[in-house]
């Protein structure tokens, strides 16, 4: 199993290191494409030090899409890419235990799975041996068969960031292959400043986004529940909750407001790729 990896970069902090330090040594070969607008010097300095790692600054903000279809295309010649943001890490031993899952359920049904997935909240499930069946991955802690990931399309660039996963997960399963989760691979990730509320004995949590990412989150999903219509009460359901949760619970409310409807106008007249200010 020749496994290549991909990690997309934007203003890393000091710990992105540590944690491509806990995968690296399972990969033969690891893509670091840098969306910074004006990546740190020794940045590419410490990472051109690092066997096994290629580093690309992009010199942009190229979105996560972009970056991934980068890599599909750096990647011929390897039969899976790893796909990581700066902010997971795995835990000891767990990807050595991920690609030996992978190697021993190709053997089984070889070519059947266009994504596989780990356990990336410590479900109660993570006990649970073997794989289940999942809708939708999330991009980090992902393993994607290259030639697969090749023949639906690759990433779509239009989105820019927020939805890349599930799109391609939805297309991914529209052409046929199923999606599988190990959930006794445990990966840790960040979701953003995650906080907790409770109002009328109600608990919810907020993820306390910034107004552009409730742009992109919003016309993103606007967007996908028009290609995929299957999923549109899903998605509306989630982008009414988006907008009360932030009315009841978080900070800057107006200008996340703003942002929103701004989402909601590009998402309905197909004003896609990446935000561009103008007169709405």
């Amino acid at each position: 199993m020749r496994l290549a990896g991909v990690i997309t970069l934007y203003h890393p902090n000091k710990n992105v290191l540590s944690n491509i330090k806990t995968f690296l040594d399972q990969l033969d070969i690891l893509y670091v494409l840098d969306n910074t607008e004006n990546p740190d010097i020794s940045i590419k300095k410490l990472f051109s030090e690092i066997e096994k790692v290629k580093y690309v600054a992009f010199g942009d903000n190229m979105g996560i899409a972009y970056a991934m279809n980068y890599a599909l295309k750096a990647s011929d010649g390897y039969d899976f890419l790893l796909t990581m943001d700066q902010d997971s890490h795995f835990m000891p031993g767990m990807m050595a235990k991920y690609k030996q899952a992978i190697e021993e359920q190709e053997k089984i049904n070889p070519q059947r799975t266009g994504v596989y997935s780990v356990n990336f909240d410590q479900r109660v499930d993570a006990v649970i041996p073997g794989y289940k069946k999942i809708d939708v991955a999330i991009t980090s802690g992902s393993i994607i068969p290259v030639h697969i990931a090749k023949a639906v399309g690759g990433f779509d660039e239009t989105l820019f960031i927020d939805e890349v996963d599930n799109e391609f997960c939805y297309r991914i399963k529209k052409n046929g292959y199923d999606i599988l989760e190990f959930p006794s691979i445990i990966l840790k990730h960040s979701l953003g400043h995650q906080t907790f509320h409770q109002i009328l004995g109600f608990h919810y949590n907020t993820f306390n986004h910034n107004a552009l990412r409730k742009y992109y989150m919003t016309r993103n999903r606007i967007y996908v529940l028009k290609k995929y219509p299957e999923i549109r009460c899903w998605y509306i359901k989630n982008i009414i909750k988006d907008v009360i949760k932030v009315i009841l619970a978080e900070n800057d409310k107006k200008h996340k407001i703003n942002y929103i409807i701004k989402g909601m106008r590009d998402g309905i007249n197909n004003h896609m790729g990446k935000f561009i200010e103008y007169n709405h």
